[in-house]
């Protein structure tokens, strides 16, 4: 039996009743898959009853195709939890600093390739529309304050 496009067959009961027929001593089933996230097909419990040896023979050709479409579960969960924290510490800023990421973010956006926007150009952008950004330069002697604040916090994370 040749069986193309396992979509079809992502159903539990299709799989069942697939690692059932691959249980019985006198039948063998092969299957080649080729798809970055292959893995995760199956449930652990079913990926057992299939009694899988997985064996690797990679072409090393891109897995394009596969990843247009749709993320893969544990790519879709990490940047679900990345959106969630990243939208904690938007609404935790004040206004003015929002109003600063969305030049940011529009700029990117705008220039996908660019490699970030000049601080200056950020600073008169920011204060042309009218919006109060405040900016405080640092005196030398804050600079050293801080710098020795992280440098003890690295020192302390180097010695867990």
């Amino acid at each position: 039996m040749d069986v193309e496009a396992a979509e079809r067959l992502r159903s539990e009961g299709d799989q069942l009743a697939l690692a059932q027929l691959a249980q019985c001593s006198n039948v063998h089933l092969v299957a080649s898959v080729d798809h970055v996230a292959a893995s995760l097909m199956w449930s652990k419990a079913m990926e057992a009853m299939f009694r899988w040896q997985w064996v690797e023979a990679h072409t090393y050709a891109p897995y394009i195709a596969e990843t247009l479409d749709k993320p893969s579960v544990l790519v879709g969960a990490f940047q679900q939890a990345r959106q969630r924290g990243a939208g904690a510490v938007l609404r935790s800023l004040v206004p003015n600093a929002r109003d600063v990421f969305a030049l940011l973010v529009d700029h990117q956006l705008d220039d996908p390739e660019s490699e970030g926007l000049d601080f200056k150009l950020l600073f008169r952008r920011a204060t042309d529309g009218g919006g109060e950004v405040m900016y405080v330069p640092m005196d030398s002697a804050g600079l050293q304050q801080v710098q020795a604040e992280l440098e003890s916090i690295k020192a302390g994370q180097d010695d867990a």
